[in-house]
């Protein structure tokens, strides 16, 4: 148990464990706020004259207004509002800009577009994700012996960002490759159903009955087994010919029995380099080619993305028909239909180099006064 740190009464607390940061330090906040004008209103709460609270609601306004145009123009938070969402610079951020903070009319649109920028703000410095520009995170050690809350111990490491394709976008990319690539691609049974004989056991429905073929064909998925093998494998143990056994295939992922589509595991860090191994194996140059033409122009979009990173104004971005395959002629046209490619939307992690010690499990964080 020496990996644990008792609490008592039997819990304990694992000593190794991962410190997230915001991304941008919660300082950010802090012009947003005006604890005199909160004291203020709190006094008109309780029955004090209002003229002082409206003196100093004026100046609030105006040092707000400067606050949010300068975290509008900062050019970190541009990019990081890029990542996510390139059109709240121009409906957003670029409409701030262009009023000036110390003569604009704050009215319901205005304060719609202050809202906007703030709540970017309030994002990217107080709250805890790991997927977008912001996000940094690093290992730490809880460690009861040291005197310090928190120590900070350097292990030679050095910070890191990558670009990484989300998988949604990688699976419809997937789908819409399959319909020629599909004798190379791998059948699968769909999660929760079984066979049992020439009967397909689904979840919360009657069994269904299967003919022969079909239940051959399911007996015969193997992982790694590719649907010319499974035809092969089919025809050499039952004599079913091949045109039957395509044809239940077929059939088998029209009723959505199986999965047969070009895909990568969901937890594949890298399933563009998944899929372009898997199209890399197909012996039809005609079939191969587009299919790897596609993969080639999303990798071409991402590393252009990734060469984006610290422009000012934004980072470029796949548009949705980048990766869309040009028509082909496919090798087996049964099953095929059109599915509209999506862009790989991108997402970034950054890790922080070296390790942090800490002597406790948690730190106490005071919020900024209300404002």
């Amino acid at each position: 148990m020496s990996h644990l740190v008792p609490l008592g009464g039997g819990w304990g607390l694992w000593r190794s464990f991962c410190v997230r940061a915001a991304g941008f330090p919660v300082d950010l906040l802090e012009p947003l706020a005006d604890p005199e004008l909160a004291a203020l209103a709190d006094a008109v709460d309780a029955g004090a004259d209002d003229g002082a609270y409206r003196v100093r609601f004026r100046h609030a306004e105006r040092a707000l207004a400067r606050a949010l145009h300068a975290a509008a123009a900062d050019p970190r938070i541009r990019e990081a509002v890029a990542w996510q969402n390139p059109g709240a610079l121009d409906t957003g951020f670029d409409t701030l800009l262009r009023r000036d903070p110390e003569t604009v009319s704050r009215t319901g649109r205005h304060r719609k577009t202050e809202a906007l920028v703030t709540s970017y703000l309030h994002r990217y410095a107080a709250k805890n994700d790991t997927i977008g520009f912001f996000g940094p995170l690093r290992w730490a050690r809880i460690d009861p012996e040291q005197p310090e809350p928190v120590r900070a111990v350097h292990d030679g490491t050095a910070g890191d960002r990558t670009l990484y394709l989300e998988g949604w976008a990688l699976a419809e990319l997937g789908r819409t490759l399959a319909p020629p690539l599909r004798p190379w691609l791998v059948p699968r049974l769909l999660p929760l159903l079984g066979v049992d004989g020439n009967t397909l056991r689904v979840p919360s429905a009657d069994p269904v009955s299967l003919d022969p073929v079909q239940a051959a064909v399911l007996r015969a998925l193997r992982p790694g087994r590719t649907a010319r093998q499974v035809v092969a494998a089919v025809r050499a143990d039952a004599g079913h010919h091949p045109d039957r056994v395509w044809a239940a295939l077929d059939r088998l992922h029209a009723d959505r029995r199986i999965e047969w589509t070009l895909e990568a595991a969901p937890d594949d860090l890298h399933p563009a380099v998944t899929l372009r191994s898997v199209v890399a194996t197909v012996d039809d140059p005609a079939v191969r080619a587009p299919a790897l033409a596609a993969l080639d122009r999303l990798t071409s979009a991402a590393a252009t993305v990734t060469a984006a990173r610290g422009t000012r104004r934004r980072c470029a971005t796949p548009s949705p028909d980048s990766a869309r395959p040009s028509p082909t002629s496919p090798a087996r046209p049964r099953s095929a239909r059109p599915v509209s490619s999506t862009p790989a939307a991108p997402w970034s992690s950054r890790s922080a180099g070296g390790r942090t010690r800490s002597a406790s499990a948690g730190r106490r964080w005071t919020p900024s006064p209300r404002h």
